[in-house]
């Protein structure tokens, strides 16, 4: 049987086609002007800027090794991101201008592989959530100096921390406890001491990806604890769970 050979015309065209560089949105500046994308148009995933107006990605990082997460900083001037190195899964926290420039290493951080991270709303700590062979957990990095401690230890994920509107607390999602498919909602005192409050709609239930509320001391939260899936907003001082509808 012969197979028939491609013509160069259709090559050309699956050569366009597998060309076509992937894009993820992964932020947007606070103040409006741009977003922060994930492409890997230069053979490796780094970051861009795009125009919210509309206009051509802008270059922001570099080299091989890939990006795995970026957050703009609340002042809308930096851009702090996650290096994966080798492939491994461990990884360094760096920052770069908004507008370009120079890669700035904030820490030289021990074996971790990061999830996902937060600017602190004055932009002077970053909260990250990972996890290394021994632990999963919450890190507290001071940006300034390099400064690093981690203030949540846990048997099994966290992740998603996110700061209230005056960083006097941390909330994060995590599996406190062995049921499958449990995940619960962690309170923690923004400098990082104390124990975390634990908190769950239901026993057993998923409640994930916690939002503060911009001035008010309640979280919106994602959960199945009506069996399921919606989105909830708990008011912690009332101690009261609402459903949107």
């Amino acid at each position: 049987m012969t197979v028939p050979a491609l013509e160069k015309p259709r090559l050309d065209y699956v050569d366009k086609v597998v060309s076509i560089p992937n894009v993820e949105l992964l932020d947007l500046s606070p103040d409006g002007r741009f977003a922060v994308v994930m492409a890997n148009h230069t053979g490796s995933f780094q970051l861009a800027t795009l125009p919210v107006e509309g206009g051509p990605l802008r270059d922001l990082t570099h080299g091989k090794e890939r990006v795995a997460w970026a957050r703009v900083s609340n002042n809308s001037l930096d851009v702090a991101f996650s290096r994966d190195f080798g492939g491994k899964e461990e990884h360094q926290l760096f920052r770069v201008s908004l507008t370009g420039g120079m890669e700035e290493q904030l820490a030289k951080l021990p074996p971790v592989r990061i999830f996902d991270f937060a600017w602190s709303k004055q932009d002077d700590r970053i909260a990250f959530a990972g996890a290394t062979q021994e632990f999963n957990g919450i890190w507290l990095l001071d940006p300034s100096d390099g400064g690093l401690r981690d203030v949540y230890r846990g048997k099994h994920w966290a992740y998603g921390p996110d700061w209230s509107r005056d960083d006097s607390e941390i909330c994060f999602c995590a599996k406190t406890t062995d049921v499958p498919t449990a995940f619960e909602l962690l309170f923690l005192r923004g400098d990082g001491k104390g124990e975390p409050k634990v908190y769950t709609p239901k026993p057993g239930s998923e409640n994930v990806l916690p939002k503060w509320h911009p001035t008010e001391r309640a979280v919106l939260f994602k959960t199945d604890a009506r069996g399921r899936y919606e989105l909830a907003v708990y008011r912690i001082d009332e101690r009261k769970l609402t459903y949107l509808k």
